[in-house]
């Protein structure tokens, strides 16, 4: 498969007519990665005052430091992880940049760099309601709770599994969900 060549740099997607590309110094939305990096200082810092606020109930104050809270940090760092590879895209222009003005290289890596977010980011929302399902175990000593609670328990673990594998393997070969070429 053969790609556009702009300015001897081949590229995924060919300019429009007229656009002037500059590989040096890309055209970007300034404001755009401006709130990335915002949303994430103001969401890193209310989770993290909301987290430290729960460990410190649950080890210092109850002294009762449960598989939940595990969960909850472990899903916390993965979301950090997440973040943290959207933002290194963006700082590396990898992110908010026209097709046309990446090299193919940079695209494939950009590609892969999303395709690693999304699955580091999965675990995180099935860890946080895995958190919820052990909290609502303990609500309650009826049978038929603690039987819901454990089918919800699994459905999630079931879904993790699901979307996990149809976002890794969604391509054949597998390496085409970000490799262009």
């Amino acid at each position: 498969m053969s790609f556009p060549v702009v300015n001897g740099v081949e590229v995924a997607v060919p300019p429009p007519s007229g656009y002037r590309v500059d590989f040096e110094n890309p055209l970007t939305d300034a404001s755009m990665v401006r709130n990335a990096y915002w949303i994430f200082g103001m969401e890193f810092a209310i989770a993290t005052a909301f987290l430290g606020q729960r460990m410190y109930t649950n080890a210092v104050i109850l002294r009762k430091f449960l598989i939940d809270d595990y969960l909850i940090l472990f899903a916390w760092i993965l979301s950090i992880a997440a973040q943290s590879c959207l933002l290194n895209a963006y700082s590396r222009k990898l992110l908010g940049v026209h097709a046309w003005e990446m090299p193919i290289d940079s695209n494939t890596e950009a590609n892969l760099l999303v395709m690693c977010t999304t699955l580091t980011y999965i675990p995180t929302t099935i860890l946080s309601k895995l958190t919820l399902c052990f909290f609502y175990y303990r609500l309650s000593p009826s049978l038929w709770y603690q039987y819901s609670v454990y089918f919800t328990g699994f459905l999630c673990s079931a879904s993790l599994v699901g979307i996990w594998f149809s976002v890794l393997f969604a391509c054949k070969p597998m390496a085409a969900g970000w490799d262009v070429r």
